[in-house]
């Protein structure tokens, strides 16, 4: 029996919490004397009634919910915060459709960052830092769901992580609530760090709490057109650079290293192999780059960042980079796939699937070599047991599946194949930005057609949730008692 009742019951308090959260722009737009307060007070007005309704009618003695309730429970979250949280764009004087308002909110929330706005140097305050918040609340959801909630799933290949950091959260963090607490914390304390180091090197005080904000949910929204190229700092680049990197590790293991010591993310599997491949792209780059920046203090700073921005999906720009010669775009095509660590704000395949897949891949040569022999592959000092193997290629095959699918919808839409395929990455990806002229990292998604709009929401909600998650929800064999 499903629970509707208590979810609709969680669904009202997430409302609740939108709708609380709009009265921060209000503030803001009141503070700066523009009108769109307005907008705000009655969206979040409007939201609390609306959410507060749902709370009381549906509240209940149960507490628990089964597996088959979250399934139900996680695709509605992001189908429906989105549509609460769309309310100011819509009904503010930026003149935004419902379309526009609703892509923009579901970028927002997955934390992809691909915008149809323009002029944003000219857009009320309270509209900018809503996008950001929006981020900031999609990046911290998205960390507590993946610790607390993903693993218990096993949605592809989870499970090893929940094992994997058990024995870790039960010796600092015995319960999940506990974590998500801490987590939440260490989120909101990095975020203040990253905000005043913005500040400390010439961003205004808005610009540095909205980035600070995008750049721990490596969302990407900017307050400028130009991303991060406007304020012609490397001093702002390196700081996004490193807090990218940051958040994109998983945050148990950033509490751990707060509590143990930097070393703990030397033992860490996805810590080693992301650093690893990051600096592996970098240096491909930077060899392509010697014929386009002639200092090499430019190249590394500018490769460094707009790498670490693409493959963490954040998605800020300081280059056109996909104008990097002939191998930037096949490259960046690659290197969006990636992504962090589980239990970061990052989405892509992640660092863990990444492992198990060549561990898989060397087993399966040992054997071909010696046929009598008997390998098992290892996730760090543990052997991957098969079903945790079949769950990740599983996964894997799904997710290039999906952005051949995706790709072809948009190639039909009429669009170039360079336009097709990186949007489809980048939606299932959360990346945001595409490459060529249209969506590139000079472009925005304002000129693509309605249904391409639609559909690349689509792309982005599946990608977010892992799309196991929302794939289950298809098959009849789900709905049966």
């Amino acid at each position: 029996m499903i629970a509707y009742r208590q979810i609709t019951y969680i669904l009202g308090i997430l409302v609740l919490l939108i709708g609380g959260a709009m009265f921060v722009p209000a503030v803001l737009d009141i503070v700066n004397s523009d009108k769109e307060w307005e907008t705000f007070v009655l969206s979040a007005l409007l939201s609390i009634f609306v959410g507060g309704l749902m709370v009381l009618a549906n509240s209940t003695n149960e507490e628990k919910l089964s597996k088959k309730d979250v399934f139900i429970l996680l695709p509605l979250s992001w189908l429906v915060l989105p549509l609460v949280a769309s309310l100011p764009f819509f009904t503010a004087s930026i003149g935004l459709s419902f379309t526009d308002a609703y892509f923009e909110t579901v970028s927002g929330v997955t934390t992809t960052g691909a915008t149809i706005l323009t002029n944003l140097d000219t857009l009320p305050p309270g509209i900018l830092l809503w996008r950001s918040l929006l981020q900031w609340m999609g990046g911290v959801g998205i960390v507590v769901m993946a610790a607390g909630v993903l693993p218990i799933m096993q949605v592809g290949g989870l499970q090893l992580l929940k094992l994997e950091f058990d024995p870790r959260m039960e010796k600092t963090l015995p319960r999940t609530a506990q974590l998500s607490l801490v987590v939440v914390g260490l989120y909101a304390f990095l975020t203040l760090i990253c905000a005043l180091l913005y500040f400390i090197f010439g961003m205004s005080g808005l610009d540095a709490f909205n980035h600070a904000m995008t750049t721990m949910a490596t969302g990407g929204y900017s307050t400028h057109d130009e991303s991060m190229a406007f304020f012609k700092n490397p001093n702002i680049l390196w700081t996004s650079t490193i807090f990218m990197m940051v958040a994109s590790l998983p945050f148990v293991l950033v509490i751990t290293a707060f509590r143990g010591g930097p070393l703990e993310l030397t033992r860490d599997v996805q810590a080693r192999w992301f650093i690893g491949l990051l600096a592996v792209f970098i240096g491909i780059m930077l060899f392509n780059n010697m014929s386009i920046f002639q200092n090499l203090n430019d190249n590394f700073r500018e490769t460094a960042f707009n790498i670490t921005s693409i493959m963490t999906g954040t998605g800020y720009s300081s280059q056109p980079y996909d104008q990097w010669g002939v191998l930037a775009i096949p490259f960046f095509l690659f290197i969006m796939i990636f992504g962090g660590g589980a239990g970061s704000t990052t989405c892509g395949l992640k660092m863990f699937r990444i492992k198990i897949l060549w561990e898989t891949i060397q087993t399966s040569f040992k054997t071909l070599i010696h046929p009598n022999g008997v390998f098992m592959p290892y996730y760090g000092s543990s052997v991957i047991k098969e079903g945790v193997s079949i769950a990740v290629l599983a996964y894997i095959s799904v997710f290039m599946l999906s952005i051949f699918i995706f790709t072809i919808i948009f190639a039909l839409l009429g669009y170039d194949l360079v336009t097709a395929m990186s949007a489809a990455i980048s939606a299932l990806s959360c990346v945001g930005p595409g490459l060529g002229e249209i969506i590139g990292p000079l472009g925005t998604y304002q000129t693509v057609t309605t249904p391409f709009k639609w559909v690349f929401m689509v792309a982005m909600i599946l990608g977010r949730l892992e799309i196991l998650t929302v794939l289950i929800l298809l098959t009849p064999s789900f709905w049966k008692d």
